[in-house]
């Protein structure tokens, strides 16, 4: 059976290995406001960049349509200079 599609909130934070409580600490925002923005509900742009940044992803991984076919192929990278990963638009 498969496995439920990961919203990529959900994603970026279990890959970040953060409870919703911590990211919600980062943030500074409640518990309940992540579990309803895993759960589908849209934050407010300022938000938005908070949670980007405080997970070292690009805004448009956490909130784009997975089927928009606007939407850019992403992929894990690796820095070999400064060992740091991440994901990269591909086009």
């Amino acid at each position: 059976m498969d496995e439920p599609e990961l919203h990529p909130l959900t994603e970026a934070r279990k890959r970040a290995g953060l409870t919703q409580a911590d990211l919600a600490e980062r943030v500074g925002v409640h518990r309940v406001t992540i579990a309803r923005l895993e759960g589908g509900a849209e934050p407010g742009v300022t938000l938005a960049l908070q949670l980007a940044d405080a997970l070292f992803v690009p805004l448009g991984f956490l909130w784009e349509a997975p089927d928009d076919p606007r939407r850019s192929r992403r992929v894990d990278s690796f820095c070999p200079e400064c060992g740091g990963t991440g994901r990269v638009r591909v086009s």
